[in-house]
C-alpha cells in the first residue's frame, strides 16, 4: 500500500502540471508534451533499471558490508543510465523536428530541457535510495518521501507558473523548476530515512569507487528490466498513435481509457515491488512462489474493486477527465475491454517481478518483446478495421498471452530457487 500511494502521488503531480500548463498557455502545454515524450521513457529506463538491482540487495540486507557495497554499485549503475537519460533530455529539440513536430512546438526551452536533465540525475540517485528502502522492508519511507516531494512539486507549479503575489512568472520554466525541486526533495528524504533506519549510514549517499564487477552484475538484471519498460512504452506510444488515426474523439476517448487503466494498473506496480525481496530471499521453489500467488491475488482483487467502482460510477468518473458527451460515451463503451487488458496486464506484471526477484529480467523481457512486438504490428491495421474496441481487444489479447508466458517462465524458472 505505501508503494501505491507513492506511485499514485506522483501521479498526480503529474497530472496538476499539465493542468497548471493547459490553463496558462495552450503552447506552453504542447512543449510540455513535446518534452514529457522524451523525459518520461529517460525516467521509466532509470526506475526501471533500479527496480533490478532490488533482488541483491534483498540478499544483502543481513550483511551490512555487503549491503553498502550492493548499495555503491547501484548508485554507480542509476547515475551511468542517468547520463545517457539526462543527454537524450538535451537532444528534445532534434527529436521533436526528427518525427516531425511544428517548429513551434519542438522549440522547448532550452532552460527548460537543463533542468529536466537534472531531474534525470537526480532521479537516478533517488531510485535508487528508493530501491534499497523497498528491498529492507521500509516500503513506508518511499511513501513520506514521495508524498513530501509531491507537495513541494505541485506548490512550485502553483506559485512558479503565473507567478502570483511576489513569485516569479516563469510560465514553461517554472514548471521545470518545480520538477528539479520535487525531485531533489524526494533524493534527500529518501536516502536520509534510509540512513537512519538502517546500518548503512552515510554509505546511502557516498558512493566512493565503482567496482565494475559489481556494477555490471547489478546491470545484467537492471538493464533488462529497464528495457522491458521501455517497449511497454514505445509499443503503447504505437498504440495511442492508432487510436488517433480515428479522429479527435477516438483519439480523446482513448487518452480518457489510458488513464483510467493506469491508475489502477498502479496498484500491480506497487504489489510486483513488494513481492521482489520475497522472492529473492526464498530458500526453496515454495517460498519464491508463495509470494507470487499471493501478489496475484492482490491484484486482482484490487482491479475488481476498482472495476466496479468505475462501473457504478462511470458518470462522474469520466466526467473528472472530459465533459465531451460523445468522448464519455466512447469510454463508456470501452470499459468491459479496458477491464480485460488491466486485469491481464496486472497479473503478468506480477509475474515479470516474480522473475526479477530470480534475477532472471531477461526471461521477462524476451517475453515482452514478442507478445508487444505483434502488438505494435497489428495496432494500426486492427484499428482501421475495427475501431477502439478492436485496439482495445488487441491490447487485452496481448497481454493475455503474456500472462501465460510470463507466469510459464516464472514457474519454470522458480524451480531452481534456493
Amino acid at each position: 500500500m505505501p508503494i501505491y500511494l507513492a506511485v499514485v502521488a506522483t501521479t498526480i503531480g503529474a497530472t496538476v502540471d499539465a493542468a497548471v500548463l493547459g490553463r496558462y498557455d495552450t503552447t506552453a502545454l504542447a512543449r510540455f508534451t513535446a518534452a514529457m515524450a522524451v523525459f518520461i521513457p529517460a525516467i521509466t529506463v532509470v526506475t526501471g533499471a533500479q527496480r533490478g538491482v532490488a533482488p541483491a540487495l534483498a540478499r544483502a540486507a543481513t550483511d551490512p558490508a555487503r549491503l553498502r557495497a550492493s548499495v555503491r554499485a547501484s548508485m554507480w549503475l542509476a547515475l551511468a543510465v542517468g547520463a545517457v537519460g539526462a543527454a537524450a533530455v538535451l537532444c528534445t529539440r532534434a527529436v521533436g523536428r526528427l518525427v516531425g513536430a511544428p517548429e513551434k512546438v519542438a522549440q522547448v526551452p532550452a532552460a527548460l530541457l537543463v533542468l529536466l536533465a537534472a531531474s534525470v540525475l537526480l532521479t537516478a540517485v533517488q531510485a535508487t535510495g528508493s530501491a534499497a528502502a523497498i528491498a529492507l522492508g521500509r516500503a513506508g519511507l518511499v511513501f513520506r518521501a514521495g508524498l513530501a516531494a509531491t507537495g513541494v512539486g505541485i506548490a512550485g507549479t502553483l506559485l512558479l507558473v503565473r507567478g502570483p503575489g511576489p513569485f516569479p512568472e516563469l510560465g514553461l520554466v517554472g514548471t521545470g523548476w518545480a520538477m528539479l525541486a520535487s525531485t531533489a526533495v524526494y533524493a534527500v528524504l529518501v536516502h536520509f530515512t534510509v540512513a537512519r533506519a538502517t546500518d548503512l549510514g552515510a554509505a546511502a549517499v557516498r558512493i566512493g569507487r565503482p567496482d565494475p564487477g559489481a556494477v555490471v552484475g547489478l546491470a545484467r538484471v537492471g538493464i533488462p528490466l529497464a528495457a522491458t519498460v521501455l517497449v511497454k512504452f514505445a509499443v503503447l506510444g504505437v498504440v495511442a498513435l492508432a487510436a488517433t488515426r480515428q479522429g479527435v474523439d477516438a483519439a480523446a476517448a482513448h487518452t480518457v481509457a489510458l488513464s483510467l487503466a493506469n491508475l489502477v494498473f498502479a496498484a500491480a506496480v506497487a504489489v510486483g515491488q513488494a513481492v521482489v525481496p520475497h522472492v529473492a530471499q526464498a530458500r526453496s521453489p515454495a517460498a519464491a512462489r508463495e509470494p507470487v500467488r499471493a501478489g496475484v491475488r492482490v491484484v486482482v482483487a484490487a482491479v475488481v474493486l476498482a472495476g466496479s467502482v468505475v462501473a457504478v460510477f462511470h458518470g462522474p468518473v469520466i466526467g473528472v477527465f472530459t465533459d465531451d458527451p460523445a468522448v464519455a460515451d466512447v469510454v463508456v463503451d470501452l470499459l468491459p475491454l479496458v477491464a480485460v487488458a488491466v486485469l491481464a496486464d496486472a497479473v503478468q506484471a506480477v509475474a515479470g517481478f516474480g522473475l526479477v526477484g530470480l534475477q532472471r529480467a531477461s526471461a521477462s523481457f524476451v517475453a515482452f518483446a514478442a507478445g508487444y512486438g505483434v502488438l505494435a504490428v497489428v495496432a494500426v491495421p486492427v484499428t482501421n478495421a475495427g475501431g477502439l474496441e478492436a485496439l482495445w481487444a488487441a491490447v487485452a489479447g496481448a497481454n493475455a498471452a503474456l500472462v501465460l508466458a510470463q507466469s510459464a517462465l516464472f514457474a519454470r524458472l522458480s524451480a531452481r530457487a534456493g
